[in-house]
């Protein structure tokens, strides 16, 4: 009979030489919790894709806020995530409504947080702040630049990884299959 600590490193050998060989299992991506990532993942775009609002507020020139005591800009319209708008027209004293996510109209360059302004009427707001430049502004690859490793072979897959793969897309992931694992008790009458 050998002791525990044998028997021990005879299984962690074991286990040792079959790693090498662990078998891929494609499975759905929300049920992946702590399993192991079987494969390396590339990011095939920027993520976010452009620049978007970082909260809900106002997007502005920031040079309009320079001086910055009490200027009254008018409201032209309102954009939500997913709505995409061209605005040709370079009126310095307009803003829009934008809620976080939306995607920042050309020629804007910065957002006003909601509670940062003063709503005079229904179409006016007025700003005592000065706005810098990118200000509240979430720029496109900043959480990840086009062909940056999303997720190593290897990896243990946690919330954050998981929601990071699902705004790439990904539906499913090749993790390593569950090992099928026995337990045999035996006594002493086995040993003689």
């Amino acid at each position: 009979m050998i002791s525990y600590f044998e028997a021990l490193l005879k299984i962690f050998n074991s286990l040792n030489k079959h790693i090498l060989h662990l078998q891929g299992n494609k499975k759905k991506l929300i049920n992946t919790l702590n399993d192991i990532a079987f494969e390396k993942i590339i990011a095939v775009h920027d993520l976010p894709l452009f620049k978007n609002s970082a909260m809900d507020g106002y997007c502005i020139h920031s040079k309009q806020t320079e001086a910055y005591s009490n200027k009254n800009f008018k409201i032209t319209g309102s954009l939500n995530a997913g709505k995409n708008i061209t605005y040709k027209k370079q009126d310095l004293n307009v803003v829009f409504e934008i809620m976080t996510g939306a995607k920042i109209p050309s020629g804007f360059d910065a957002v006003i947080k909601l509670e940062d302004v003063y709503i005079r009427q229904q179409y006016f707001i007025t700003i005592n702040k000065k706005v810098k430049k990118n200000e509240n502004i979430r720029q496109s690859g900043e959480d990840f630049k086009k062909n940056n490793i999303i997720l190593k072979k290897g990896d243990v897959l946690n919330p954050g990884t998981i929601t990071c793969l699902s705004a790439f897309g990904i539906t499913k992931i090749n993790v390593i299959k569950d090992p099928s694992v026995f337990l045999l008790s035996t006594g002493n009458e086995i040993a003689s």
